[in-house]
């Protein structure tokens, strides 16, 4: 076999080669499909297998996977003017630190790109026989030249003829959402053939106009048998082809192209294809008649042998039987060859890539081979332009949907395009140890929270507010504080409603470890910045903090305060009073109107007041219920101004707040419970005010008892309410609560991304709400999560499983919200396995 670069010339999306031949080339963008979700899987594969069988007419396509890197470092150096100016130092230093973590352990980050290469042939755009003779005068001409030892270079009025046929492709490949490649693009692909794995700029290996440039690059096939050693000026590198042999006889889910996406390393594939002829002397249904003769001649002899016939021999006569039926009805059939490629900076890194994608596939029944002395003949065949119909190695016969079985163009990568790391997609289904699903994957997932409402094209929401659900130890809070660092390095203004008191003592506990100073004092002075807010109703400064009468506008007023007296007081069967409550809360907000300073103890003495003696029964009771508790910060006569919360970064912080437990039922709820119910209501409305001070100002509030809302008496109506702030406003949410009962069925449009932990109780609701099919096969999915792992929902509407990841020592020391003893520690250190 002759050896020889098949590249000539490339305009735009066409490729001329040597040969005389134009392929036009398309990115495909990737369809997300979970790999749960097999009936979308399935729409999939009919919809490709019916794209290829259009192209019969074109005798020869090119189906590629390849892993450009993911420049993360060239996004977060953009990414840096969403900083805030007094944080722009420690976000700079986590963005780098993030890029060289994950090339550390992971070495190049790259992501899946598709790509459809098709053959234009010459005589399709031949309008009528003078033109064709035309063609085939200027292809002769050309060809003498060539063996003159000239080359003839096309220029752009060759191209031109190709125009039209381009045109007519491209509007058949609108169903797989086919994108032409532009010429740089174009310059990169078959540039990327000669520097795997060596370090290299995408920008500048795309500027190049020379085609020598494309290939200045060695290939040494003889330092290791079975490897190609690529070096160029800036490095080396080890490659090694991979095509596929055998497969089970049956095609189907072998998912070829979702197999090499897997692997934790690098890795290609490509599938080259030619329809046969069906007729004529080298036809395929003479070559088909013929083996099946054969094959009767073999089972007749084993037969008459008194031997019992094979399976394999079974199997293959049953192939063939197939392919005759097919050929018989007029099917399509395709010659393909399928090989990966795998990589490294040196021979052992590539040997070891190569062995666990061949034990991968092999464990499947595919059989990959590692030729020793193909390796050159196998990179040439797998360049761009490259031809298979005279290729005889490794090749498969199968129609169109046994090829749209390799789920080419199908991806379940997650999350946005840029943003902060905050783990990996799980692609095993029964994973048992999370450090090993975690590890094994490449699949980074990122997050750019404050992106979702520009209007991101593909999105599928414009909501910013981040819901996560999940019960107490799956690992909800971890990611909710996670979320809270890399949004304080953001320009914008942080409120995060700490009503345990939790953050401040476990920030002071990370601030005053001496380890901690001395390992990472920009972290230590960042969680220093922070500023608190106590509300705490031992001081009479605070009361009336959450006074509802006090900081909200009228109708908002009536709403909250009717709430919370409805939670102190229980109305049912007591209209008089329901009545008498609304009617003084009326009352004291006209007082108001007039220019009197009031406030919800003003309600409090109108009930008191009253000749009823249940309405005045009612003010007594509720006059003991606020006296010398902490509803004195919710209940004043208005003596003193609400909360302000100037700072940019603020936790605010309640005092002698009880709340109840998610599974607790309301009507058991204790006297301090109650209460405590009752203040979260006019604090969601500070939170609705504190977004909505400023449009042009991005707010984002941390709420991690959010199910408190689902419970409270009006608290459902000052949920939404927070949410309606939302992308108006430059404002978000991020609500932390136990069930996925407490997000918003009715309108799920109000929530930009879900975070959804596991809760053995509810997973068939947590899958309708995912929008998963409700199987029994995704129910052990599910129950197979383990902590720090659950399912996402982007704002792409793509979902999927990930393990949530920080990367940082010391924010995941200031995270933890358990101590692992030394009980703990014994327990892990003595398992039994």
């Amino acid at each position: 076999m002759k050896l020889t670069l098949p590249q000539k010339m490339i305009h735009e999306n066409l490729l001329l080669t040597k040969d005389g031949d134009i392929w036009a080339y398309y990115k495909i963008k990737p369809k997300y499909i979970a790999s749960q979700n097999r009936q979308q899987r399935q729409q999939s594969k009919n919809t490709w297998a019916y794209t290829l069988n259009s192209l019969k007419r074109y005798g020869d396509f090119h189906l590629e996977l390849y892993p450009p890197e993911r420049d993360l470092s060239a996004q977060y150096e953009e990414f840096e003017e969403d900083f805030a100016e007094d944080n722009k130092a420690i976000g700079r230093y986590y963005a780098q630190e993030t890029v060289r973590l994950l090339k550390k352990e992971m070495g190049m980050i790259t992501y899946s790109s598709f790509v459809l290469g098709v053959k234009l042939r010459e005589n399709q755009v031949a309008d009528n026989l003078k033109e064709a003779l035309k063609e085939s005068y200027e292809n002769v001409t050309s060809h003498l030249m060539s063996l003159l030892g000239y080359d003839v270079e096309a220029d752009q009025s060759f191209f031109d003829r190709f125009q039209e046929a381009e045109k007519n492709l491209f509007s058949s490949l609108g169903i797989i959402n086919a994108i032409r490649m532009t010429e740089e693009d174009m310059i990169y692909l078959n540039r990327f053939n000669f520097i795997r794995d060596i370090d290299h700029s995408m920008r500048k290996e795309s500027q190049s106009k020379s085609m020598y440039h494309l290939s200045d690059s060695v290939l040494d096939p003889t330092e290791r048998m079975g490897f190609l050693k690529v070096s160029n000026a800036e490095g080396d590198s080890y490659v090694s082809f991979l095509p596929v042999g055998e497969f089970p006889v049956n095609l189907v889910n072998n998912h070829l192209f979702a197999l090499a996406q897997e692997v934790k390393f690098p890795c290609e594939f490509h599938l080259k294809a030619h329809f046969e002829q069906p007729n004529g002397i080298n036809g395929l249904k003479g070559k088909v008649s013929g083996k099946n003769r054969k094959f009767k001649v073999n089972t007749r002899d084993v037969v008459q042998d008194g031997d019992s016939v094979g399976k394999k021999l079974s199997q293959n006569r049953a192939v063939l039987e197939v392919m005759k039926d097919d050929l018989d009805t007029d099917v399509p059939i395709l010659k393909w060859l399928g090989c990966f490629v795998v990589y490294g900076k040196t021979i052992d890194e590539c040997r070891k890539h190569g062995d666990s994608l061949i034990r991968m596939l092999g464990v499947r029944k595919i059989n990959v081979f590692r030729p020793v002395s193909d390796q050159l003949e196998l990179f040439y065949k797998m360049l761009q332009g490259e031809p298979i119909a005279d290729y005889k190695k490794w090749v498969q016969y199968s129609n169109a949907y046994g090829i749209s079985e390799s789920l080419f163009a199908v991806t379940n990568t997650i999350g946005n395009n840029t943003g902060w790391y905050v783990g990996r997609v799980d692609d095993t289904r029964d994973g048992k140890d999370r450090d090993v699903s975690l590890y094994s994957s490449n699949k980074i997932v990122l997050l750019n929270p404050i992106a979702t409402n520009q209007n991101i094209q593909g999105a599928v929401t414009a909501s910013p507010h981040i819901s996560i659900t999940g019960q107490t130890g799956k690992g909800k809070s971890y990611l909710i504080k996670l979320l809270f660092y890399y949004l304080s390095f953001m320009n914008m203004k942080v409120l995060y409603i700490d009503p345990k008191k939790e953050m401040r003592q476990w920030f002071n506990k990370v601030i005053e470890d001496v380890s901690m100073q001395e390992k990472y004092p920009a972290f230590i002075e960042h969680l220093k910045s922070v500023h608190y807010v106590t509300l705490d109703a031992s001081s009479k400064e605070n009361w009336g903090a959450l006074d509802p009468l006090v900081f909200l506008d009228r109708m908002q007023a009536k709403e909250t305060a009717e709430s919370m007296f409805f939670q102190l007081y229980d109305v049912r069967g007591r209209e008089q009073a329901h009545v008498a409550i609304s009617r003084a809360i009326n009352d004291v907000l006209d007082r108001r109107d007039e220019g009197e300073t009031v406030g919800m103890l003003h309600v409090v003495d109108v009930l008191q007041a009253s000749e009823d003696t249940l309405v005045k029964a009612c003010g007594d009771l509720l006059r003991e219920s606020i006296q010398d508790s902490l509803l004195q910060l919710g209940f004043s006569y208005g003596e003193h101004a609400g909360v302000s919360l100037d700072e940019r970064i603020t936790i605010l912080e309640i005092s002698g707040l009880n709340l109840p437990k998610a599974d607790d039922e309301p009507d058991n709820y204790s006297d301090v419970e109650k209460k405590s119910v009752c203040l979260m209501l006019p604090l969601g409305k500070f939170c609705e005010m504190f977004g909505s001070q400023n449009p042009k100002e991005y707010t984002v509030e941390f709420f991690d008892e959010a199910w408190i809302f689902t419970v409270a008496k009006g608290g459902k109506q000052v949920l939404k309410s927070i949410k309606r702030v939302g992308r108006s406003m430059s404002n978000m949410c991020v609500l932390g609560t136990q069930s996925i009962h407490d997000s918003d069925q009715e309108n799920q449009g109000q929530e930009g991304m879900i975070f959804a932990f596991d809760e053995s109780s509810e997973r068939s609701e947590i899958l309708k709400y995912m929008q998963l099919e409700d199987t029994e096969k995704n129910h052990e999915w599910l129950e197979n999560m383990m902590q720090g792992q659950c399912l996402f929902r982007d704002i792409y509407g793509k979902v999927g499983k990930i393990t949530v990841h920080c990367l940082f020592e010391e924010m995941d020391l200031a995270s933890k919200t358990v101590n692992k003893g030394a009980s703990g520690n014994i327990e892990e250190k003595y398992q039994l396995v």
